[in-house]
């Protein structure tokens, strides 16, 4: 069964942007000298917000806010990960303005982005604001809040 789901490695420990993905790219590697995290494993499966009834409400929106929370409550003051055009594409339709730090092509020609996403207090308001459902993302804010 496919699962939501969302890896965090600390950039002090092996991570794929350095054993793996750095090959799309030219001369990347996680920050060492600062809190730094990596997020790989990204997705939403579809077929689990629906049986959660949640496909009228912005799903994705709650997994981006709980990342951020992760990142904040762990003293990251962001995260890396390598994405494809798709994925970026959502960050940017959440109003997450993530940095793109280097565009690179993958072992299947295909357009890959190693970027930086923040984690702070205006990025959640940057989010929470733009959407139609505000009041549900607060109310699930206000429960990550309390894990």
């Amino acid at each position: 069964m496919r699962r939501t789901l969302s890896r965090f490695i600390d950039a002090k420990h092996p991570t794929m942007t350095d054993e793996i993905f750095y090959q799309y790219f030219n001369n990347i590697s996680l920050p060492k000298d600062i809190p730094c995290c990596e997020i790989t494993r990204l997705f939403l499966d579809k077929d689990r917000r629906d049986e959660g009834n949640l496909r009228t409400l912005p799903a994705s929106k709650a997994l981006f806010l709980a990342m951020i929370m992760y990142c904040m409550k762990n003293g990251y003051p962001g995260m890396h990960a390598v994405t494809s055009r798709g994925m970026y594409a959502i960050f940017r339709q959440a109003n997450w303005k993530v940095d793109v730090l280097q565009k690179g092509l993958s072992e299947k020609g295909e357009a890959v982005y190693y970027i930086y996403m923040p984690a702070n207090q205006q990025v959640i308001e940057d989010i929470i604001n733009k959407d139609k459902n505000s009041a549900w993302l607060r109310e699930t804010l206000t429960q990550l809040n309390n894990l």
